[in-house]
């Protein structure tokens, strides 16, 4: 009996736990959000190109959150490269397993994500607030043609386990597309 009751806390915990994520970061997303969320959604890597070359022949682009705009970049390249290399930190197993498992299972089912737009990647390289932006887009461009060409294995996804390419892609897609909304461009 000892053992059943054990596995239904767990369980029910893990329910409790991936509620209490997913509320909280749609809440503290919505609270960023307010006027300056464009809310951008893209259905693949090429319609995500396509956005960033349109965002390239901008004067002048300005984060509406705490990261510059070669912060973001960074980032998203980061991410990109990491679930082809193995992301230096991940969540503990129990965790991809519940929570990670029922945010994707939420942000997939939605179409897009919304998640903490100031939070490195877990044990990430820190990125410096300024620097070339040129090599930062182009790291970025370089990321999502390493990942549309690779063909092995992918490594697991630091919060939400394993994915397959597909939704690998779903996942840096809707990745990319919450931290773009959160930007302004000047033509």
């Amino acid at each position: 009996m000892k053992k059943i009751a054990r596995k239904e806390f767990l369980a029910k915990s893990s329910i409790a736990l991936a509620a209490t994520y997913v509320t909280t970061t749609n809440t503290a997303c919505k609270n960023e959000e307010s006027d300056m969320d464009k809310k951008l959604r893209f259905n693949n890597l090429d319609e995500t190109v396509s956005e960033l070359k349109k965002m390239e022949t901008a004067t002048k682009i300005i984060s509406n959150t705490n990261w510059s705009w070669f912060q973001i970049l960074n980032h998203c390249a980061q991410s990109i490269e990491y679930s082809l290399t193995g992301y230096p930190e991940n969540k503990h197993p129990l965790f991809r397993i519940s929570v990670g498992k029922i945010a994707s299972t939420v942000f997939f089912s939605r179409g897009y994500m919304s998640h903490d737009l100031n939070a490195p990647i877990p044990g990430a390289t820190e990125i410096p607030q300024q620097g070339n932006e040129k090599e930062a887009m182009d790291r970025l461009y370089k990321a999502i043609k390493d990942f549309k060409n690779f063909s092995g294995e992918l490594k697991i996804h630091f919060a939400y386990g394993e994915l397959s390419k597909s939704d690998y892609e779903k996942a840096h897609v809707m990745h990319i597309a919450n931290h773009l909304s959160f930007v302004n461009v000047e033509k």
